[in-house]
């Protein structure tokens, strides 16, 4: 490419590497027509006169994240029927003496913590952390262990 100094900007001066650095060259350098334009040296884009103006920014459609639900909620909910299986213990079941009273408070326990994880798994997909539901959803594996606990009682003590 005769008389523009070999196809470089500049009369065919290459630019002093940045800092120690070689200085990068694009495919397009040197073509016809380029000319080098250092862009935080160009105003900000406007539209062109007389269009209309860009709409306003729309809000983000909801990312289908939910709210992360606390495995202690969980656990509340199961412990709302753990208050309920105590109170059915203290007033039909009656153990005898401090051993059967100490079992008692552990299959109780046992199914408490049982039943909060099925339910923490079901709050955490569905986002809900409300007590009533969180207490609905531990009713069935609740009382489902509570049966399997008081029917391996029977059998270990008989």
């Amino acid at each position: 490419m005769a008389g523009n100094g070999g196809g470089r900007p500049g009369g065919g001066k290459r630019s002093r590497p940045a800092r120690g650095r070689p200085r990068e060259s694009f495919s397009w350098e040197g073509g016809p027509g380029y000319q080098p334009i250092d862009p935080s040296a160009q105003l900000p884009h406007a539209p062109m006169p007389g269009a209309p103006p860009y709409p306003a920014a729309e809000a983000l459609p909801p990312t289908g994240l939910r709210p992360a639900v606390p495995y202690s909620r969980a656990l509340a909910g199961a412990a709302v029927w753990a208050v309920v299986a105590l109170l059915l213990v203290v007033l039909f079941g009656r153990p005898g003496n401090a051993v059967g009273w100490v079992i008692q408070l552990l299959w109780i326990a046992i199914c408490t913590a049982g039943a909060s994880w099925p339910t923490h798994q079901v709050a955490r997909k569905r986002g809900w952390s409300e007590l009533w539901r969180l207490a609905l959803i531990a009713f069935p594996a609740f009382w489902f262990l509570r049966a399997l606990t008081s029917i391996l009682t029977v059998l270990l003590l008989t």
